[in-house]
């Protein structure tokens, strides 16, 4: 059975009988739940009586409806409702209502999915439509009960209080950065900024690398921009020092090769997935969803924002308002941290002050209102030839809805793709000549050597 006109008729009669009833379950229902087309009207004039302040009984709503009052059986039928109850437990009633509700709408879209399938419809489409009208289905409503969330509180704080020199969330390995954010914790989401040859990129493949193998975090990295190829290329040229020039042109000694040989096999890990071609919204929260269920997942980077593709192609600012919500949505529902890259608006050439402000985030003021965090990269050489802040990457944490704001400086060396902290500038300082020829000895020896960045 797909429906329950009991449970539909039992809510309605506790609604009649005390209105604040729907207090309870205003949040889970919508009129569309409703099987009987008669409780679907009276239910919605519920919804619009209760909005506007009305008291909800026999008589003000069959004033409220008026004409349509023999459409839902008349007074007799109300006054049935009323009668119906035997007891009070419209929340347990409502949840039957709602899951007969999901059910009718599932077998409703897997018929359509069908009838595309047979169709012989592109399998993405397929997918797409799956996606969007189940992903969001709501099958439970929340009772508000805080003493659960005050014991998570409390534990979390212990934990703190145990490890009061430690960063609390995932470190990025950026000192002072780690420093201002607390790390990188679940159910964040944060924008990272900046204008074209800034170094978006590169932080997000520094970020990759430093979350999965200095932090032992699991990353997914979907890079809509570069290729999977470029991105190891960025990723080698990282950790073995090698100028990325020279591993595109392959101009590298019998040593470096060796280096690039144990730098590739620490990479192989399972701590890092990059994805390349999937860059519709559905398809990563699919593949996000996937890989937290089965592989497990704290962090998302995403490379970059804009170039997702929405599903409201006609107001690319509603479009991104969307994108940026529903990732927001993701980092709460699987507990971890998405880091959205984003382009910035030309505003940011015209002052004489390169550096950004909330206001150059493109596209739609929602970045701003959805992100815990947003980050701002500068460096200041790009624009002013003698600058003294040469080989300098400014951090600009221009926003934080748990912390405070700020600047940070960072080591920029683009010849390695890497950024360091400002302790570490010396190129000359790392030598992959260190290992030990002994396998199993050679990770914790790989380990050691990049903690130096």
């Amino acid at each position: 059975m797909l429906s329950n006109f009991e449970a539909e008729s039992n809510i309605l009669g506790l609604v009649l009988i005390d209105n604040n009833n729907i207090c309870k379950i205003i949040d889970l229902l919508e009129p569309n739940d409703f099987c009987n087309t008669a409780n679907k009207i009276i239910y919605s004039e519920f919804k619009k009586m209760f909005e506007a302040g009305k008291q909800i009984d026999i008589t003000t709503v069959a004033e409220s409806l008026g004409a349509r009052l023999k459409d839902v059986g008349g007074v007799t039928y109300l006054a049935g409702l009323a009668d119906s109850p035997v007891a009070n437990h419209i929340e347990d009633y409502a949840n039957i209502v709602k899951n007969k509700s999901i059910l009718r709408a599932l077998k409703k879209n897997l018929a359509i999915a069908q009838q595309k399938i047979e169709t012989e419809s592109d399998p993405q489409d397929v997918i797409s439509f799956l996606q969007n009208n189940t992903m969001n289905l709501k099958t439970k409503s929340e009772n508000g009960d805080i003493s659960e969330t005050v014991e998570t509180f409390l534990n979390d704080l212990e934990n703190r209080y145990k490890n009061k020199s430690d960063i609390y969330g995932i470190k990025t390995c950026f000192t002072d950065l780690d420093d201002i954010l607390g790390g990188l914790c679940g159910q964040q989401f944060i924008i990272v900024g900046a204008r074209p040859s800034m170094g978006k990129s590169v932080m997000a493949v520094n970020l990759t690398t430093n979350i999965a193998l200095k932090s032992k975090k699991k990353v997914a990295m979907f890079s809509l921009e570069m290729s999977n190829l470029s991105l190891v290329k960025r990723m080698i040229s990282n950790l073995a020092r090698i100028d990325s020039y020279d591993l595109r042109d392959g101009k590298i000694t019998d040593k470096q090769w060796k280096d690039v040989v144990k730098f590739s096999s620490l990479l192989a890990t399972d701590n890092i997935k990059l994805y390349e071609v999937t860059m519709t919204l559905n398809g990563i929260m699919a593949e996000c969803k996937r890989l937290k269920i089965q592989n497990g997942l704290d962090v998302v980077i995403i490379d970059y924002l804009q170039l997702i593709q929405g599903l409201n192609k006609e107001n690319r600012n509603q479009e991104i308002s969307d994108i940026s919500r529903k990732l927001k949505l993701m980092a709460k529902e699987l507990n971890i941290t998405v880091i959205a890259l984003s382009q910035l608006s030309r505003d940011v050439e015209r002052r004489p002050d390169k550096r950004p402000k909330l206001s150059d985030l493109r596209d739609s003021g929602s970045l701003e209102q959805d992100a815990d965090a947003v980050l701002f990269l500068y460096r200041d050489e790009y624009y002013n030839v003698n600058t003294e802040d040469k080989n300098i990457l400014e951090a600009i944490v221009a926003k934080q809805r748990e912390g405070e704001t700020g600047t940070i400086k960072l080591a920029w060396m683009p010849k390695y793709q890497l950024i360091g902290n400002l302790d570490y500038v010396h190129e000359g300082s790392f030598d992959p000549s260190v290992f030990k020829k002994d396998e199993k000895k050679e990770p914790e020896v790989v380990q050691e050597v990049m903690k130096v960045g």
